[in-house]
Protein backbone atom coordinates (compact mmCIF):
# COMPACT_ATOMS: atom_id res chain seq x y z
CA UNK A 1 0.00 0.00 0.00
CA UNK A 2 1.14 3.67 -0.59
CA UNK A 3 0.49 5.77 1.78
CA UNK A 4 1.57 9.10 -0.81
CA UNK A 5 5.44 8.65 0.19
CA UNK A 6 6.56 5.08 0.61
CA UNK A 7 5.43 1.65 0.45
CA UNK A 8 4.13 -0.75 3.04
CA UNK A 9 3.92 -4.75 1.93
CA UNK A 10 2.95 -6.90 4.58
CA UNK A 11 3.19 -11.00 4.59
CA UNK A 12 -0.62 -12.33 4.21
CA UNK A 13 0.87 -15.21 6.28
CA UNK A 14 3.13 -18.12 5.55
CA UNK A 15 2.01 -21.95 4.58
CA UNK A 16 3.74 -25.21 4.07
CA UNK A 17 4.29 -25.96 0.80
CA UNK A 18 5.01 -25.10 -2.81
CA UNK A 19 4.27 -21.76 -5.04
CA UNK A 20 0.91 -19.79 -4.09
CA UNK A 21 0.14 -19.25 -7.96
CA UNK A 22 -2.25 -17.45 -10.18
CA UNK A 23 -2.59 -14.68 -7.28
CA UNK A 24 -5.81 -12.40 -7.91
CA UNK A 25 -6.91 -9.48 -6.25
CA UNK A 26 -10.02 -7.75 -5.99
CA UNK A 27 -10.96 -4.56 -3.68
CA UNK A 28 -14.57 -4.39 -1.80
CA UNK A 29 -16.74 -0.65 -1.90
CA UNK A 30 -14.94 0.33 1.25
CA UNK A 31 -11.31 -0.80 0.10
CA UNK A 32 -10.76 -3.75 1.40
CA UNK A 33 -8.50 -6.91 -0.29
CA UNK A 34 -9.44 -9.73 -0.88
CA UNK A 35 -7.23 -12.68 -2.76
CA UNK A 36 -7.70 -15.95 -4.25
CA UNK A 37 -4.68 -18.24 -5.19
CA UNK A 38 -3.41 -21.76 -6.40
CA UNK A 39 -1.97 -23.71 -3.16
CA UNK A 40 0.42 -25.82 -5.60
CA UNK A 41 1.75 -28.06 -2.28
CA UNK A 42 -1.74 -28.97 -1.58
CA UNK A 43 -3.38 -28.77 -4.96
CA UNK A 44 -5.83 -26.44 -3.13
CA UNK A 45 -7.67 -23.22 -3.90
CA UNK A 46 -7.27 -20.30 -1.41
CA UNK A 47 -8.78 -17.22 -0.10
CA UNK A 48 -7.66 -14.41 2.29
CA UNK A 49 -9.10 -10.98 3.31
CA UNK A 50 -7.71 -8.53 5.75
CA UNK A 51 -9.96 -7.80 9.04
CA UNK A 52 -8.19 -4.20 9.60
CA UNK A 53 -5.64 -5.95 11.97
CA UNK A 54 -5.29 -9.22 10.25
CA UNK A 55 -5.51 -11.36 7.28
CA UNK A 56 -7.88 -14.05 7.66
CA UNK A 57 -7.19 -16.87 5.60
CA UNK A 58 -8.95 -20.18 4.40
CA UNK A 59 -6.38 -22.40 2.44
CA UNK A 60 -8.64 -25.03 1.22
CA UNK A 61 -11.81 -23.92 0.19
CA UNK A 62 -14.86 -25.82 -1.31
CA UNK A 63 -18.70 -25.92 -1.36
CA UNK A 64 -21.18 -28.46 -1.02
CA UNK A 65 -22.59 -27.93 -3.88
CA UNK A 66 -19.03 -28.68 -6.10
CA UNK A 67 -19.09 -32.24 -6.47
CA UNK A 68 -15.23 -31.90 -6.11
CA UNK A 69 -12.50 -34.77 -6.12
CA UNK A 70 -10.22 -33.77 -3.29
CA UNK A 71 -7.57 -35.99 -4.30
CA UNK A 72 -7.32 -34.21 -7.34
CA UNK A 73 -5.41 -30.84 -8.67
CA UNK A 74 -8.11 -27.41 -8.35
CA UNK A 75 -7.92 -23.55 -7.81
CA UNK A 76 -5.53 -22.89 -10.95
CA UNK A 77 -6.31 -20.03 -12.66
CA UNK A 78 -8.84 -18.64 -10.07
CA UNK A 79 -10.26 -14.87 -10.52
CA UNK A 80 -12.11 -12.91 -7.54
CA UNK A 81 -14.34 -10.17 -7.56
CA UNK A 82 -16.05 -8.64 -4.69
CA UNK A 83 -19.96 -7.34 -4.54
CA UNK A 84 -21.14 -4.09 -2.92
CA UNK A 85 -21.90 -6.00 0.17
CA UNK A 86 -18.29 -7.12 0.53
CA UNK A 87 -19.17 -10.16 -0.25
CA UNK A 88 -16.18 -12.11 -2.18
CA UNK A 89 -16.93 -14.01 -5.59
CA UNK A 90 -14.34 -16.50 -7.34
CA UNK A 91 -14.31 -18.79 -10.31
CA UNK A 92 -12.01 -21.24 -10.59
CA UNK A 93 -11.03 -24.78 -11.85
CA UNK A 94 -11.44 -28.43 -10.47
CA UNK A 95 -11.03 -31.86 -11.13
CA UNK A 96 -7.83 -31.55 -13.14
CA UNK A 97 -9.10 -28.88 -15.30
CA UNK A 98 -12.15 -30.46 -16.63
CA UNK A 99 -14.77 -27.65 -14.50
CA UNK A 100 -15.25 -24.73 -14.14
CA UNK A 101 -16.81 -23.42 -10.57
CA UNK A 102 -18.15 -20.40 -9.02
CA UNK A 103 -18.43 -19.76 -5.39
CA UNK A 104 -19.79 -16.91 -3.77
CA UNK A 105 -19.34 -16.27 0.40
CA UNK A 106 -22.70 -17.11 2.18
CA UNK A 107 -21.27 -16.35 5.83
CA UNK A 108 -19.50 -19.11 6.73
CA UNK A 109 -19.90 -21.63 4.34
CA UNK A 110 -19.82 -21.14 0.38
CA UNK A 111 -22.52 -21.49 -2.34
CA UNK A 112 -20.91 -22.78 -5.42
CA UNK A 113 -22.75 -23.37 -9.06
CA UNK A 114 -20.87 -25.73 -11.77
CA UNK A 115 -20.26 -23.31 -14.90
CA UNK A 116 -18.81 -25.76 -17.19
CA UNK A 117 -20.14 -25.95 -21.07
CA UNK A 118 -17.22 -28.10 -22.01
CA UNK A 119 -17.15 -31.32 -24.15
CA UNK A 120 -15.73 -34.17 -23.89
CA UNK A 121 -12.09 -34.32 -22.88
CA UNK A 122 -11.75 -31.09 -22.54
CA UNK A 123 -9.18 -28.97 -20.23
CA UNK A 124 -10.29 -25.44 -19.43
CA UNK A 125 -8.29 -22.03 -18.24
CA UNK A 126 -7.82 -18.70 -17.29
CA UNK A 127 -11.17 -18.49 -15.72
CA UNK A 128 -12.05 -14.58 -15.43
CA UNK A 129 -15.12 -12.96 -13.59
CA UNK A 130 -17.21 -10.30 -13.34
CA UNK A 131 -20.35 -8.92 -11.60
CA UNK A 132 -22.79 -7.24 -14.34
CA UNK A 133 -25.01 -4.36 -13.06
CA UNK A 134 -27.63 -6.94 -11.77
CA UNK A 135 -24.51 -8.63 -9.61
CA UNK A 136 -24.84 -11.66 -11.33
CA UNK A 137 -22.02 -12.87 -12.34
CA UNK A 138 -20.62 -13.28 -15.69
CA UNK A 139 -17.68 -15.44 -16.91
CA UNK A 140 -15.13 -16.85 -19.41
CA UNK A 141 -12.62 -19.19 -19.79
CA UNK A 142 -10.70 -20.94 -22.78
CA UNK A 143 -12.05 -24.36 -23.68
CA UNK A 144 -10.01 -27.40 -25.35
CA UNK A 145 -11.69 -29.94 -26.35
CA UNK A 146 -9.26 -30.23 -29.63
CA UNK A 147 -8.00 -33.86 -28.58
CA UNK A 148 -12.47 -34.36 -29.31
CA UNK A 149 -12.99 -32.09 -32.17
CA UNK A 150 -9.48 -30.57 -33.19
CA UNK A 151 -10.81 -27.22 -31.51
CA UNK A 152 -10.45 -24.34 -28.89
CA UNK A 153 -13.40 -21.94 -27.87
CA UNK A 154 -13.55 -19.05 -25.66
CA UNK A 155 -16.80 -19.48 -23.55
CA UNK A 156 -18.45 -16.60 -21.99
CA UNK A 157 -21.55 -16.30 -20.43
CA UNK A 158 -23.88 -14.77 -17.24
CA UNK A 159 -25.24 -16.86 -14.34
CA UNK A 160 -28.65 -15.94 -12.98
CA UNK A 161 -28.02 -16.84 -8.95
CA UNK A 162 -32.03 -16.72 -8.81
CA UNK A 163 -33.04 -19.22 -11.49
CA UNK A 164 -29.43 -21.30 -11.66
CA UNK A 165 -29.74 -21.22 -15.75
CA UNK A 166 -26.14 -20.40 -17.24
CA UNK A 167 -27.09 -17.96 -20.23
CA UNK A 168 -24.39 -18.57 -22.71
CA UNK A 169 -23.63 -15.45 -24.67
CA UNK A 170 -22.39 -16.56 -28.24
CA UNK A 171 -18.91 -15.06 -28.96
CA UNK A 172 -18.19 -17.11 -31.94
CA UNK A 173 -14.63 -17.32 -30.95
CA UNK A 174 -13.00 -20.15 -32.21
CA UNK A 175 -9.88 -20.67 -33.72
CA UNK A 176 -11.69 -21.95 -37.11
CA UNK A 177 -12.11 -18.66 -37.65
CA UNK A 178 -9.06 -16.89 -37.84
CA UNK A 179 -5.75 -18.73 -39.54
CA UNK A 180 -3.76 -19.40 -36.15
CA UNK A 181 -2.72 -22.03 -34.56
CA UNK A 182 -5.37 -23.68 -32.27
CA UNK A 183 -3.20 -25.16 -29.46
CA UNK A 184 -2.88 -21.54 -28.14
CA UNK A 185 -5.88 -20.17 -28.59
CA UNK A 186 -7.58 -18.09 -25.55
CA UNK A 187 -4.35 -18.61 -23.76
CA UNK A 188 -3.71 -15.31 -20.87
CA UNK A 189 -7.61 -14.67 -21.51
CA UNK A 190 -8.97 -11.22 -19.69
CA UNK A 191 -12.02 -10.06 -19.74
CA UNK A 192 -14.10 -7.47 -18.47
CA UNK A 193 -17.82 -6.07 -18.99
CA UNK A 194 -18.02 -1.95 -19.87
CA UNK A 195 -21.62 0.07 -18.07
CA UNK A 196 -23.79 -1.74 -20.46
CA UNK A 197 -22.72 -5.09 -19.15
CA UNK A 198 -21.01 -5.67 -22.92
CA UNK A 199 -18.08 -8.23 -22.64
CA UNK A 200 -14.51 -7.06 -23.78
CA UNK A 201 -11.83 -9.81 -24.20
CA UNK A 202 -8.30 -10.01 -25.10
CA UNK A 203 -6.23 -13.06 -25.09
CA UNK A 204 -2.77 -14.12 -27.04
CA UNK A 205 -2.71 -17.00 -29.73
CA UNK A 206 0.16 -18.35 -31.55
CA UNK A 207 0.56 -18.70 -34.96
CA UNK A 208 4.11 -20.41 -34.92
CA UNK A 209 6.87 -20.74 -33.04
CA UNK A 210 8.41 -17.39 -33.94
CA UNK A 211 4.76 -15.42 -34.33
CA UNK A 212 1.79 -14.45 -32.48
CA UNK A 213 -0.88 -11.83 -31.69
CA UNK A 214 -3.16 -10.42 -28.96
CA UNK A 215 -6.97 -10.78 -30.04
CA UNK A 216 -9.67 -8.47 -29.19
CA UNK A 217 -13.10 -9.00 -28.90
CA UNK A 218 -16.33 -7.47 -27.64
CA UNK A 219 -20.22 -7.74 -27.98
CA UNK A 220 -20.58 -3.94 -27.54
CA UNK A 221 -22.19 -2.58 -30.40
CA UNK A 222 -22.98 1.77 -30.87
CA UNK A 223 -24.93 2.73 -34.19
CA UNK A 224 -21.73 5.10 -34.73
CA UNK A 225 -19.02 2.49 -33.75
CA UNK A 226 -17.73 0.59 -37.77
CA UNK A 227 -15.53 -1.62 -36.03
CA UNK A 228 -14.65 -3.71 -39.25
CA UNK A 229 -14.23 -0.29 -41.43
CA UNK A 230 -16.47 -1.07 -44.26
CA UNK A 231 -19.07 1.87 -44.12
CA UNK A 232 -22.01 -0.13 -42.56
CA UNK A 233 -22.26 0.76 -38.80
CA UNK A 234 -21.72 -2.21 -36.19
CA UNK A 235 -25.94 -1.92 -35.21
CA UNK A 236 -26.78 -3.03 -39.45
CA UNK A 237 -23.99 -5.07 -39.68
CA UNK A 238 -22.71 -8.43 -38.59
CA UNK A 239 -19.18 -7.88 -37.15
CA UNK A 240 -17.75 -9.17 -35.24
CA UNK A 241 -19.53 -12.31 -35.67
CA UNK A 242 -22.65 -12.68 -33.87
CA UNK A 243 -24.16 -10.55 -30.55
CA UNK A 244 -26.94 -10.53 -28.38
CA UNK A 245 -27.48 -7.22 -27.03
CA UNK A 246 -30.19 -5.10 -28.27
CA UNK A 247 -29.87 -2.55 -30.84
CA UNK A 248 -31.07 0.19 -28.64
CA UNK A 249 -29.53 0.27 -24.69
CA UNK A 250 -32.14 1.59 -22.53
CA UNK A 251 -30.96 3.23 -19.44
CA UNK A 252 -32.65 3.17 -16.22
CA UNK A 253 -33.26 5.45 -13.46
CA UNK A 254 -34.49 6.07 -10.03
CA UNK A 255 -35.62 9.54 -8.83
CA UNK A 256 -34.90 10.11 -4.99
CA UNK A 257 -37.58 13.07 -3.73
CA UNK A 258 -40.53 13.46 -4.73
CA UNK A 259 -40.81 17.02 -4.79
CA UNK A 260 -41.22 19.97 -8.00
CA UNK A 261 -37.60 18.92 -8.92
CA UNK A 262 -37.77 15.50 -8.19
CA UNK A 263 -41.43 14.80 -10.10
CA UNK A 264 -40.14 17.19 -13.17
CA UNK A 265 -37.27 15.00 -13.71
CA UNK A 266 -39.13 11.78 -13.64
CA UNK A 267 -41.64 12.86 -15.89
CA UNK A 268 -39.12 14.51 -18.74
CA UNK A 269 -36.58 10.95 -18.29
CA UNK A 270 -39.93 8.72 -18.85
CA UNK A 271 -41.46 10.05 -21.97
CA UNK A 272 -37.74 9.50 -23.50
CA UNK A 273 -37.89 6.30 -25.78
CA UNK A 274 -34.62 4.92 -24.46
CA UNK A 275 -34.50 6.15 -20.89
CA UNK A 276 -37.14 4.31 -18.49
CA UNK A 277 -37.53 5.60 -14.62
CA UNK A 278 -37.69 2.98 -12.59
CA UNK A 279 -39.63 4.30 -9.67
CA UNK A 280 -39.13 7.58 -7.70
CA UNK A 281 -38.91 7.76 -4.01
CA UNK A 282 -40.18 10.13 -1.50
CA UNK A 283 -39.87 10.38 2.46
CA UNK A 284 -40.59 7.40 4.54
CA UNK A 285 -39.33 4.65 1.49
CA UNK A 286 -36.17 3.10 2.31
CA UNK A 287 -32.87 3.90 -0.67
CA UNK A 288 -30.05 2.11 0.82
CA UNK A 289 -30.63 -0.56 -2.23
CA UNK A 290 -31.62 2.48 -4.77
CA UNK A 291 -28.25 1.99 -6.64
CA UNK A 292 -28.52 -1.57 -6.93
CA UNK A 293 -30.70 -2.07 -9.87
CA UNK A 294 -30.46 1.22 -11.87
CA UNK A 295 -27.79 2.83 -14.15
CA UNK A 296 -28.45 6.02 -12.40
CA UNK A 297 -29.74 7.78 -9.13
CA UNK A 298 -30.82 11.43 -9.21
CA UNK A 299 -31.11 12.64 -6.32
CA UNK A 300 -33.70 15.49 -6.38
CA UNK A 301 -33.86 16.77 -3.06
CA UNK A 302 -33.54 19.92 -0.81
CA UNK A 303 -29.88 21.18 -0.91
CA UNK A 304 -29.28 20.44 2.85
CA UNK A 305 -29.94 16.86 2.59
CA UNK A 306 -28.25 15.72 -1.00
CA UNK A 307 -24.81 14.33 1.38
CA UNK A 308 -27.10 12.34 4.20
CA UNK A 309 -28.89 11.08 1.25
CA UNK A 310 -26.40 9.64 -0.67
CA UNK A 311 -24.21 8.60 2.23
CA UNK A 312 -27.63 6.49 2.91
CA UNK A 313 -27.74 4.81 -0.72
CA UNK A 314 -25.27 1.41 -0.23
CA UNK A 315 -22.36 2.09 -3.42
CA UNK A 316 -22.88 0.34 -6.30
CA UNK A 317 -22.07 0.31 -10.13
CA UNK A 318 -25.07 3.13 -10.69
CA UNK A 319 -23.96 6.86 -11.54
CA UNK A 320 -25.49 8.52 -8.65
CA UNK A 321 -26.16 12.13 -9.28
CA UNK A 322 -27.49 15.44 -7.66
CA UNK A 323 -29.60 18.51 -9.22
CA UNK A 324 -28.08 20.55 -6.94
CA UNK A 325 -26.71 24.16 -8.55
CA UNK A 326 -24.54 25.14 -5.30
CA UNK A 327 -22.73 21.65 -4.67
CA UNK A 328 -19.78 19.88 -5.65
CA UNK A 329 -19.43 16.48 -6.32
CA UNK A 330 -18.16 15.91 -2.91
CA UNK A 331 -21.52 15.43 -1.23
CA UNK A 332 -21.91 12.19 -3.23
CA UNK A 333 -19.35 10.45 -1.14
CA UNK A 334 -18.92 7.59 -0.73
CA UNK A 335 -20.00 6.48 -4.45
CA UNK A 336 -17.29 6.08 -7.07
CA UNK A 337 -19.43 7.21 -9.89
CA UNK A 338 -20.76 11.45 -9.35
CA UNK A 339 -22.09 13.17 -11.15
CA UNK A 340 -24.35 16.39 -10.84
CA UNK A 341 -27.10 18.07 -13.02
CA UNK A 342 -28.27 21.56 -12.46
CA UNK A 343 -30.96 22.34 -14.96
CA UNK A 344 -30.58 26.51 -15.49
CA UNK A 345 -34.46 27.15 -15.33
CA UNK A 346 -36.99 26.82 -12.61
CA UNK A 347 -39.41 23.81 -11.87
CA UNK A 348 -42.81 25.12 -10.42
CA UNK A 349 -44.93 21.88 -10.75
CA UNK A 350 -44.12 18.23 -12.85
CA UNK A 351 -45.70 19.50 -16.11
CA UNK A 352 -43.90 22.90 -16.06
CA UNK A 353 -41.05 21.82 -15.09
CA UNK A 354 -41.13 18.77 -17.58
CA UNK A 355 -41.72 20.30 -20.53
CA UNK A 356 -38.72 23.30 -19.66
CA UNK A 357 -36.36 20.40 -19.55
CA UNK A 358 -37.15 19.58 -22.31
CA UNK A 359 -34.50 21.64 -24.90
CA UNK A 360 -32.78 23.33 -21.64
CA UNK A 361 -29.80 24.16 -20.30
CA UNK A 362 -27.81 22.17 -17.61
CA UNK A 363 -24.48 22.61 -15.82
CA UNK A 364 -22.75 19.41 -15.29
CA UNK A 365 -20.20 17.79 -13.73
CA UNK A 366 -18.38 14.26 -13.58
CA UNK A 367 -19.82 11.44 -14.67
CA UNK A 368 -20.57 11.55 -18.75
CA UNK A 369 -23.78 9.84 -18.39
CA UNK A 370 -25.29 13.07 -16.92
CA UNK A 371 -24.40 14.76 -20.30
CA UNK A 372 -25.72 11.83 -22.16
CA UNK A 373 -29.44 12.20 -20.75
CA UNK A 374 -29.52 16.21 -21.28
CA UNK A 375 -28.45 15.44 -24.94
CA UNK A 376 -31.35 13.02 -24.46
CA UNK A 377 -33.81 16.03 -23.52
CA UNK A 378 -32.87 18.21 -26.34
CA UNK A 379 -30.75 19.82 -24.09
CA UNK A 380 -27.21 21.84 -24.08
CA UNK A 381 -24.80 21.30 -21.29
CA UNK A 382 -21.33 23.32 -20.25
CA UNK A 383 -19.63 22.23 -17.22
CA UNK A 384 -18.85 24.14 -14.13
CA UNK A 385 -16.14 23.19 -11.83
CA UNK A 386 -16.69 22.48 -8.09
CA UNK A 387 -14.39 25.80 -6.90
CA UNK A 388 -17.05 27.80 -9.43
CA UNK A 389 -19.88 26.63 -8.40
CA UNK A 390 -21.41 28.77 -5.06
CA UNK A 391 -20.70 31.71 -7.63
CA UNK A 392 -22.56 30.41 -10.28
CA UNK A 393 -25.64 29.14 -8.41
CA UNK A 394 -25.99 32.80 -7.18
CA UNK A 395 -25.52 34.36 -10.58
CA UNK A 396 -28.04 31.74 -12.04
CA UNK A 397 -30.61 32.71 -8.90
CA UNK A 398 -30.54 36.15 -10.31
CA UNK A 399 -30.75 35.62 -13.77
CA UNK A 400 -33.47 33.17 -13.59
CA UNK A 401 -35.01 34.50 -10.28
CA UNK A 402 -34.93 37.34 -9.79
CA UNK A 403 -34.63 39.06 -13.18
CA UNK A 404 -37.09 37.48 -14.14
CA UNK A 405 -39.16 39.19 -11.53
CA UNK A 406 -38.22 42.56 -11.60
CA UNK A 407 -38.80 42.35 -15.10
CA UNK A 408 -42.28 41.69 -14.56
CA UNK A 409 -43.25 44.25 -12.17
CA UNK A 410 -41.55 46.80 -14.21
CA UNK A 411 -43.75 45.21 -17.41
CA UNK A 412 -46.67 45.59 -14.46
CA UNK A 413 -45.75 48.99 -13.73
CA UNK A 414 -45.49 50.44 -16.96
CA UNK A 415 -49.08 49.95 -17.97
CA UNK A 416 -50.17 51.37 -14.69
Amino acid sequence: MYDGSSWHTENVGAQVGGDKKGLQLALSAADVPHLCYQDSYYNELGYATYSGSSWVKETDVLSNDLDINTSQNRGRYCDIEVDQYGDPHITFEYNLQTEVGYLKKNGTSWDGWNLSVTHENSFVGYTQLELDSSENPCFSYADNHRIVTNRRDVNFGCLDTDSGEIVLRETGLTHTDHYFSNSDWGRYLSMKLDSNDSAHMAFFNKQNINFGSVMYYTDNYYPTFDSDGDGIPDYEDSFPSTHQKPLTMTVTVRVIGAGRAGRSFAKAIDDLVEWDVIDMRGRGVAIDDAAADVDLVVIATPDAVVADVAAAIRPGRAVVAHVAGSLGLDVLAPHDRRAALHPLMSLPDAEIGAERLTGGWFAVAGDPLVADLATALGGRTFEIADDDRALYHAAAAVASNHLVALLGHAAVGAHV
